[in-house]
Order: C-alpha cells, then structure tokens, then sequence
C-alpha cells in the first residue's frame, strides 16, 4: 500500500490527470474551432504535448523534472493572471479557473522531488520494469483519450451537411423567416460588437472603432460603449448594397443586424430548422435537436462560429450565438477571429424609389402596407416637440421601422418598412393598421 501510494506514484497519477484534461480541452477545440485548418491543429495540442514531454523527462530525471514543473507551474499560472488582469480584470472565477491546469504542475514537482530523494542511482530490474510500465500509462492513457475524442468527433464531422451555396440564402426558422447575406461584407468575422454597432457614425468604417466612443470602452469603463440605439442607426448592415456584395458610402436600408431570437430560431442540423427557442437567458437553449455548424447558415469551413445580434445584454455586454444553440454575452470591446455577423432582411423586400409621405404613425403604417412590404419611406416634418415624440415613438414601437439619425433627432429622418406583418393567406384581405 506504502508503495501504491508513494510520491512517486501520485505523481504519475496527476501528471496523467492534467495531460489527459489537457489533451480533452486540445482534442474538443481542434475541432470546434480549428479543425477547419490542420495548420492550426497543433495550436490546441501543444498543451497536452508540452504536458507529456515534462512528464517523460520527471519520470526519468526525477530531480530535474521536478525543479521543471514547479518552475513551469508557477511561470504559466502567473503569466495567465496578469493575461487576465490587463484584459479583463482579475475576480475569483479566474483566479481558480486556472489553479488546477497551472498552479498544480508545482506541487506535482514537489512529489518528483521527493521522489528523486528515494531513487537508487542504479537501478534494478524491477525498478527499470516499473518505470517502463510508468512511460506506457503516461503515455498510454492521454493518447487512448485523445483518439477515442477524435474519432469520434470525425465522424460527427463527417456527416455535416455542406451544399458549397455560401451566397444569399433564405432560412426558414421557427417562426421566423430571414434571407441571410452572402460571403463577403455582410457576413464578417474578427470585429467586436462596437465595430458593427458603430460602423455608420463618421468616419464611416470600422477603423479605431473596436472600443467604443473615442476609446471609452473597455475594462476601466463603460461610458463610451456602444449602445442599442447606436445599433439600431449605424450599423454595418444598414450600408450593405442590395444584393450584399459591397458596403456603401451612404445608408442603402435594404439589411439589418438580426435579434438573438432570430438567430436562435433559425439554427440548423442537416439542412432543416433545429426548432430552437430563446428564452431570454444564457447558456444552452431549448432545441428540439441540436444545432450544428452547417449550411446554409454557416459554412462548416469557416472560423466563424459566434454570431453577434442586435441585442445589448448591458451597458458592458452583448449578446452572441454559438452554432450549437447557446446564446452567451460578451465583453462590447473583445473581438476575435471565431465571432463575427450576419446580416439580414425580410424575405418579402422589394426595392422602389423611396416615397415621401406626411409624417404620422397611423398614416406611416398604412401607407407601408399599401405600397407593399419592404419599401423605402422618408418623413418629412418640421422641427417640434410633437415630431420629436412622435418620431421616438415609431422607433421604439416599430422595430422593423429602422432609422438613420444623426446624433441629434432631427426634424427629417429615413425609414425603412420591413416585414410589419406576416405574408396575408391566399383569399384573405390585408388587415389595415
């Protein structure tokens, strides 16, 4: 029992332990977010292959390997915290989250060294036995998990839907039915949820944009964060060219960035509609099946697998979707290369020359019923108090009705009428507001 349980041998088991965890976190990001570039594959498995190697090396210089991971353990756990303090900030969930991958390694050195106290300078045949049964578990064990991790996932890879048809594409959702851009300009990656939100307030660009207004959001504050309102009047989306090639100079109207429910209502698994629903909370949604990477929401072949949408969570964050039905806020001011947008628009568009009418909301909303769904309006009214009200009011109620203010609300703005209600059956006569 004594040797069982010897310094030795305990740490064995946890140099297994924290190998084999390393090597599931490796295996399980490979292919959630690089499997799609082999380059990047050993990325996610240096890890586990930096693990093992100083376990080989403790195993047959005890001493040395010891003195290695102590020195290795408190290096990376101090670099990780002070990561996490200049992008973050530190609170307890990040203090712990990475004791055990990190900060173990040192005490796993301490056992090494007293390991080293009690090993013979020759060793026996029996000893040598041991230590070559000792090389087989280290190695053994992580690399049967990582097979049996990767196997499995291939296979699951392999029976992804793809059609290659990354153009404009109709997905009817769950109730909901959206055309999403195509490839290119209206459905990007790498931009923080500033960046899209600001992307009309001049200068015209995502440039110098990623934090907010004038820098003024980040971990110190939030006073500069982009807002709902910011969304709603400068978005990407709304400078997207009507067939979704190019971005504009000026306001086109035609896209819009999508709701999280409507992201969430219109994820996939093998080309037909998950059946998913969003219930206002974070963290796994309820789907009928679960989602996945496919088309033709998604090209399997992509980095992208985290949709920003429309909504704000709070002054600090915004919401984003995952491809598997999880909906997650996160920071306004962090962009990376897996999380990105999509634009939108109602299937029912139809482009016209843009309409003047008289400014009012009952009159607005009959006439956008008249001329048919999806057609441009501009309002005209002379600046007063009552314009103001009544201008605020038809944003607020209307969300479909998606306007271009400047940073004041001025007397004339644009509107654009989309979807107000659904497709009216055959026979039937359109219900007037």
């Amino acid at each position: 029992m004594k040797k069982i349980t010897s310094a030795g041998n305990l740490a064995l088991f946890f140099c297994i332990i924290v190998t084999s965890l390393w090597t599931f976190w490796g295996v399980t990001e490979m292919f959630h977010e690089g499997w799609y570039a082999p380059f990047e594959w050993m990325f996610f498995l240096l890890p586990a292959s930096l693990s093992l190697t100083f376990a080989l090396i403790a195993l047959t210089w005890p001493r040395l390997g010891g003195w290695l991971l102590i020195g290795t353990g408190i290096a990376s756990y101090a670099w990780m915290l002070v990561k996490a303090a200049i992008n973050f900030g530190l609170n307890p969930q990040i203090i712990l989250s990475w004791l055990p991958a990190s900060g173990f390694l040192a005490f796993i050195g301490v056992l090494f060294l007293l390991e080293a106290r009690r090993t013979s300078v020759t060793p026996s045949t029996a000893q040598r036995g041991r230590r070559s049964l000792r090389y087989l578990l280290a190695i053994g064990i992580p690399l049967l998990l990582g097979l049996g991790l990767a196997s499995k996932q291939s296979i699951h890879l392999a029976n992804r839907v793809d059609d290659g048809n990354y153009g404009t594409r109709l997905i009817p959702g769950n109730r909901v039915s959206l055309v999403w851009a195509p490839a290119g300009l209206g459905w990007g990656r790498s931009v923080t949820w500033n960046q899209v939100a600001l992307y009309g307030l001049p200068p015209l660009g995502f440039d110098y944009k990623s934090f907010g207004h004038e820098g003024r959001c980040n971990r110190n504050t939030n006073e500069g964060c982009a807002t709902a309102r910011d969304m709603q009047h400068y978005n990407v989306c709304l400078y997207l060219s009507e067939d979704g090639s190019r971005l504009e100079t000026s306001l086109q109207g035609y896209w819009r960035m999508p709701t999280t429910d409507e992201i969430v209502r219109s994820l996939v698994r093998h080309g037909e509609n998950a059946g998913c629903i969003w219930e206002g909370q974070t963290g796994n949604q309820q789907c009928t099946v679960t989602p996945d990477k496919e088309a033709p929401l998604w090209n399997p072949n992509s980095p992208l697998i985290y949709l920003w949408s429309a909504d704000e969570a709070n002054r600090d964050e915004a919401y984003y979707v995952t491809y598997h039905g999880a909906v997650w806020a996160g920071s306004k001011f962090v962009g990376l290369g897996s999380r990105g947008y999509r634009c939108v628009r109602s299937p029912l568009y139809e482009p016209t020359t843009p309409a003047a009418v008289p400014f009012s909301e009952s009159f607005a909303l009959r006439s956008a019923v008249r001329l048919g769904r999806g057609h441009r309006i501009e309002f005209s009214q002379t600046s007063s108090q009552t314009s103001y009200t009544a201008q605020r009011q038809l944003v607020l109620n209307y969300p479909p009705c998606l306007p271009a203010f400047t940073s004041t609300w001025k007397p004339t703005i644009f509107c654009a009428i989309r979807a107000l209600r659904p497709p009216v059956p055959a026979g039937r006569a359109p219900v007037l507001w």
